[in-house]
């Protein structure tokens, strides 16, 4: 019993005129959040990865860097058993939200001031042995314009998931959109030089 109601009890309990027969009245329905709401609530409660990424060629110099060719066409592709799709619940009383979080694009970005920025759809194709070096990848490769001096570019990776959702709103079912999520960067040092012979490759023996 609310507050209000033992209120009005005890007011009606003395016998003043103007009492209602019966209980007292019932407290007011909490209202119930929209299924939009919910959506939200469920895309807010995960957090979207960047799955392992490998890339070919990537070979280890003397210093220790990571390197690949320039104006090679250098393979990237994630780790299939992470490349996942997440689908978190949420409800409260009859509204229930159920989002479909998935990722759909590679995004890199080579930052080394001359190369684009490239999107590729899905996971990237693994380059498959004896693949030669001028042969880009059927689904996911980047060619670096730029080659360092000494150095390497800060090589960012980034996967982008779509976000989908179906509910119900305590009458009928529902379902909409919500903007795209992207994870957090994941950096590759890179050096990118000209020549193979400078190269040492790492799975040699």
């Amino acid at each position: 019993m609310t507050v209000e109601q033992a209120s009005w009890a005890g007011i009606c309990a003395v016998g003043l005129t103007g009492c209602p027969s019966g209980p007292p009245p019932a407290a007011p329905a909490p209202e119930l959040p929209s299924p939009e709401v919910l959506a939200q609530s469920a895309t807010s409660s995960v957090t979207v990865v960047t799955p392992e990424v490998s890339l070919d060629p990537f070979y280890l110099l003397q210093d220790g860097r990571r390197a690949t060719l320039k104006n090679v066409h250098t393979w990237v592709w994630m780790n299939a058993a992470q490349w996942t799709t997440l689908t978190p619940r949420v409800e409260v009383g009859p509204v229930w939200v159920q989002a479909t979080i998935a990722p759909h694009t590679i995004i890199i970005d080579p930052n080394d001031g001359a190369t684009a920025q490239k999107s590729c759809a899905g996971p990237g194709t693994p380059v498959p042995a004896g693949t030669p070096m001028d042969e880009p990848s059927p689904t996911c490769s980047v060619q670096f314009t730029q080659e360092t001096d000494g150095g390497s570019w800060n090589v960012t990776v980034q996967v982008a998931y779509s976000v989908t959702w179906t509910g119900f709103d305590g009458t009928s079912t529902v379902g909409g959109t919500l903007p795209d999520l992207v994870s957090a960067p994941v950096t590759i040092p890179i050096a990118v030089l000209t020549a193979k012979p400078e190269l040492i490759d790492p799975n040699s023996d």
